[in-house]
C-alpha cells in the first residue's frame, strides 16, 4: 500500500497502526472507495472569476455542486 496522505482519511478511519497484510488490502480496499466516494459523491466549489485589484483579490465561485451533479446537468442537453 502506499504511503500517499488523504486528507479526509482520518474523518473515516482511526489514526490506530494496523499491521499485517490482511490489514494493509482492507486498508487499501477502503481507500479505493473512499476516492470513489469523494471523486464522485462530495459536493464543491468552482471558481468561477477571479479579479485582483491592486492588493485585494476578489475570488467568485458556483454554488457546490457534485461532480455527478455536473456531469448530468452537461448531459441533459445532449440527451433531448
Amino acid at each position: 500500500m502506499s504511503r500517499r496522505t488523504v486528507p479526509w482519511s482520518g474523518v473515516f478511519v482511526s489514526h490506530d497502526r494496523y499491521a499485517g497484510q490482511v490489514a494493509g488490502q482492507t486498508m487499501a480496499h477502503l481507500y479505493g472507495a473512499l476516492c470513489l466516494y469523494v471523486n464522485f459523491f462530495q459536493s464543491s466549489f468552482k471558481l468561477i472569476d477571479k479579479t485582483q485589484d491592486e492588493s485585494t483579490t476578489v475570488k467568485r465561485y458556483r454554488p457546490p455542486t457534485t461532480p455527478c451533479d455536473r456531469l448530468s446537468s452537461m448531459m441533459q442537453p445532449v440527451m433531448r
